[in-house]
């Protein structure tokens, strides 16, 4: 008996673990899905502290997930998941019956869910509860020997989120990702806006055009009030930098940015901020053709922006997308490794 609990408990923490590892990879988007969470709910007061709440809510998943999967502080994880699932079932079911215009972000940018997928999602991970943790008092002995490998797990998580925070999502899963190719706006319907990224001058021209012709360097920066006068003229150097070794660069902010030298351009918040998850994030694009982005903590370097001139886009693109998933895989596979070896 106590194996069928196990197995129903290594599913949920399983579900929990995934959604806190994914959220936690994309702090800057969590942080949205969060503060329309706090607007839905009218908690306006609590929106500045968004990204930081739904980075916390976040670790509580994972960490809840990974203390399931390694069968540590059993009554504890059980009943703190119990209350963590119908806390989230009510909010499914409040989602349901008030139908705000809003994503759940139950796994981030990776799977969308509706409201109602969202509920039932939600009421499986109930009934999978009960057959996991009923009743609460007989759930086995923790296994004792697997506290160390938490704590390297739980290391490895804090890393993982830390390295996230600091630079752009290792995998990138928005509608402006690598390999995504912006369209003129004249040759797509009402359901296709999102293939093109919609910028205008000083004077309200679409210069959206600018970004399909030629090699493009495009600096974003969605909160120009936080950019500081240093990271301002590293962006500055890079646009120079850019400039010298063949690339066009754009500077585009939700509003008139100067930096010396380029042309300072604007389009919307949510269109800025989904191109680049960084403030002062710099996407390459080769006719359109978004194949390689960097945050401003990790701008690209004189040699590389040569190389990368020179280089075949679309090899460059698949050589990159192909290390990073392999990374992710390979992380992966030892972290679960852990779990079960030890």
């Amino acid at each position: 008996m106590h194996n069928f609990k196990r197995i129903f408990a290594v599913i949920i923490g399983l579900v929990f673990l995934f959604s806190g590892c994914v959220k936690l990879m994309d702090p800057v988007g969590s942080g949205l899905v969060f503060d329309s969470y706090l607007v839905w709910m009218h908690l306006d007061w609590l929106r500045p502290a968004s990204k930081y709440l739904s980075e916390i809510m976040s670790a509580v998943e994972a960490f809840t997930g990974l203390a399931l999967l390694a069968g540590i502080w059993r009554r504890l994880t059980a009943i703190f998941t119990v209350c963590l699932v119908l806390f989230f079932t009510l909010v499914s079911a409040a989602l349901v019956i008030f139908n705000p215009s809003m994503d759940c972000g139950c796994f981030g940018e990776l799977v969308h869910l509706s409201h109602l997928q969202t509920l039932l999602k939600n009421v499986v991970l109930c009934l999978l509860c009960f057959f996991a943790f009923t009743p609460v008092w007989d759930l086995g002995l923790s296994y004792r020997m697997r506290g160390p490998v938490f704590g390297i797990c739980s290391a490895m998580i804090v890393a993982f989120a830390a390295y996230s925070w600091y630079t752009i999502p290792y995998l990138d899963f928005t509608d402006y990702q690598p390999s995504h190719t912006l369209v003129e706006e004249e040759d797509l319907d009402a359901s296709e806006l999102n293939k093109t990224f919609f910028i205008w001058d000083a004077d309200g021209n679409d210069c959206s055009w600018q970004l399909m012709e030629g090699d493009v360097a495009l600096v974003t920066v969605y909160s120009p009030d936080k950019l500081s006068d240093s990271r301002r003229n590293s962006l500055a150097r890079f646009c120079a930098s850019a400039r010298n070794n063949g690339f066009t660069p754009y500077v585009v902010s939700t509003s008139q940015l100067d930096v010396p030298g380029v042309e300072s351009l604007i389009a919307d918040y949510k269109s800025i901020i989904t191109m680049n998850r960084s403030n002062g994030g710099v996407t390459l694009l080769d006719n359109g053709n978004i194949y390689s982005k960097r945050s401003i903590n990790n701008l690209y370097t004189d040699n590389t922006l040569a190389e990368l001139y020179d280089s075949d886009k679309t090899e460059f693109y698949v050589t990159e997308s192909t290390r990073h998933a392999i990374v992710m895989q390979a992380v992966s596979a030892a972290f679960l490794l852990l779990l079960v070896l030890f």
